[in-house]
């Protein structure tokens, strides 16, 4: 059963996961993304922290795993997973 949740709830290890499949899949269909390397998982984990922080987001957890996650940034945002 899906649950909405605050985004600041999100466990940040499952969030780096769920970002870090996302962007293999689509690196997979675009083929001319570069591999994740430690670096870009480190920014990545910064992007993490700073999405936790802002105040307009939800995420998607299902059956206690996190499924997605959408968060507004004023015109931008950040949508994963689901």
């Amino acid at each position: 059963m899906y649950q909405m949740i605050e985004v600041k709830d999100m466990n940040i290890e499952e969030t780096v996961a769920l970002c870090k499949q996302e962007y293999v899949e689509e690196m997979q269909r675009a083929q001319s993304m570069p591999p994740m390397d430690q670096e870009m998982e480190d920014k990545l984990v910064e992007v993490i922290h700073q999405v936790k922080g802002a105040p307009y987001g939800k995420a998607l957890v299902d059956e206690g795993k996190l499924a997605g996650f959408l968060q507004m940034f004023g015109c931008n945002f950040v949508l994963a997973g689901v």
